[in-house]
This record gives structure tokens, C-alpha cells and sequence, in this order.
């Protein structure tokens, strides 16, 4: 199961994403968990039981817009010099492993 957050129809949802589009989890239990990441939190503790099954299709490809998955994190892991041109370019010097690094909300 893939989730997603996408924008349709002027307003922010998210949803489990279909070979032929998105089946919207927001329009079906947006009022009690608003957005993906307090599903996920939610799933995570153990607090939610089954999700509604993607029966439809409620926006089809084209009908919607993707939105970064979780809009809304607390914390960003990064990746850098991850690419030799980037090394070159910053003047770093070689190095066997990628640096991690990390941005918080």
C-alpha cells in the first residue's frame, strides 16, 4: 500500500495512490486524523485498526496534484556529497561514504 498527499480540488488531502489514481483517506477520516503524518503516528502507536479498503478511485491521474508525502515532518535526514560532481564542485576533499546530516522543524 503507497501512501500519498495530493492537491484536488483547491484542498490538501491525502490517500492510498491506485494504478489509475488516488483513493482519498482525507475526505473519508480527515476530521478525526488531518493529515498523513498523524495517520502514519497513528498506525504507528498501535491506535488505528483497519483503514477504509480502496475500493474507488476518487481522483484519477491528472485530477490531482502530488504533494511532498509528508508535508509536515518533524525532522529531515539528508544526504550530501553524495555525488561526485557535488564533491568537485564544493572542493571537498574525496570521501568512501556520504555525509548524513540532519534539519529539524
Amino acid at each position: 500500500m503507497a501512501f500519498i498527499t495530493f492537491a484536488a480540488e483547491g484542498r490538501a488531502s491525502y490517500g492510498i495512490a491506485r494504478e489509475d489514481g488516488v483513493f482519498d483517506l482525507g475526505a473519508r477520516i480527515g476530521s478525526a486524523l488531518p493529515d498523513l503524518k498523524s495517520l502514519l503516528t497513528a498506525k504507528g502507536l498501535g491506535l488505528l485498526g483497519d483503514l477504509p479498503k480502496p475500493t474507488v478511485t476518487d481522483y484519477a491521474i491528472g485530477q490531482f496534484d502530488y504533494l511532498p508525502v509528508v508535508p509536515n515532518p518533524s525532522k529531515i535526514l539528508c544526504v550530501g556529497l553524495n555525488y561526485e560532481e557535488h564533491r568537485l564542485e564544493t572542493g571537498r576533499a574525496e570521501s568512501k561514504y556520504p555525509s548524513i546530516f540532519t534539519r529539524f522543524a
